[in-house]
C-alpha cells in the first residue's frame, strides 16, 4: 500500500488566487454599496472564488491510498474504486501557458458508481498512472486517443 497527498506548497498559488478573488469582490460589496447589476456580478464572482477555496481546502485534505485491489480517496467524502471494477480511464493534459510548456495532467478513473479525479500535483502521481494503465491493459478497457498519446509521452505502457 502507498499513501499519496497533495504537498501544501503546490496549493499555495490556488489559495492565493482564490483569496485575492474573494478580497477583490467582497470588499467592494461591503464598502462601496454598488448598484444591483454590479452587486450581482461581484456576488457571482465571489461565489466562484469561494467554490475554488473549498475545492483547494478539499484537495489539501485528500489522502489517496493505492492498494493492489483498490484505490481510495479520503477527503470531505470517501471514494473507493476496486481495480477489478474499473470501466474507464482518461488522462488529460491542461496547459497552463500558451506555449504548452507547463501544465497539469488529470487522470479520471471510473467504475459504474464512482468517479475519481486526481491531478499531477499529487505526490508520486506516476505510480497511480502506472497501476491504472496496467489495469486498463489487463481488463482491455478501451482508451481514447488523447489518453493513449499522453501515456506514450510519459512512456507508460501498462506493462
Amino acid at each position: 500500500m502507498s499513501v499519496h497527498r497533495y504537498p501544501p506548497q503546490t496549493l499555495v498559488g490556488d489559495y492565493m488566487r482564490a483569496g485575492l478573488g474573494l478580497l477583490l469582490t467582497v470588499v467592494p460589496l461591503w464598502y462601496l454599496q454598488p448598484g444591483t447589476a454590479m452587486a450581482l456580478a461581484l456576488t457571482a464572482i465571489a461565489a466562484i472564488c469561494l467554490f475554488f477555496v473549498v475545492r483547494t481546502v478539499e484537495r489539501n485534505r485528500i489522502v489517496v491510498s493505492l492498494e493492489d485491489d483498490t484505490i481510495t480517496v479520503t477527503g470531505f467524502r470517501k471514494a473507493v474504486l476496486r481495480w477489478d471494477d474499473m470501466a474507464r480511464m482518461n488522462l488529460a493534459y491542461y496547459a497552463l501557458k500558451r506555449d504548452k510548456s507547463d501544465g497539469l495532467l488529470e487522470v479520471t478513473l471510473k467504475d459504474t458508481a464512482t468517479t475519481i479525479k486526481l491531478d499531477s500535483r499529487l505526490e508520486n502521481f506516476g505510480a497511480i498512472l502506472v497501476k491504472a494503465a496496467r489495469v486498463a491493459r489487463e481488463r482491455r478497457i478501451p482508451l481514447n486517443r488523447i489518453t493513449l498519446d499522453n501515456l506514450r509521452v510519459l512512456k507508460i505502457t501498462g506493462e
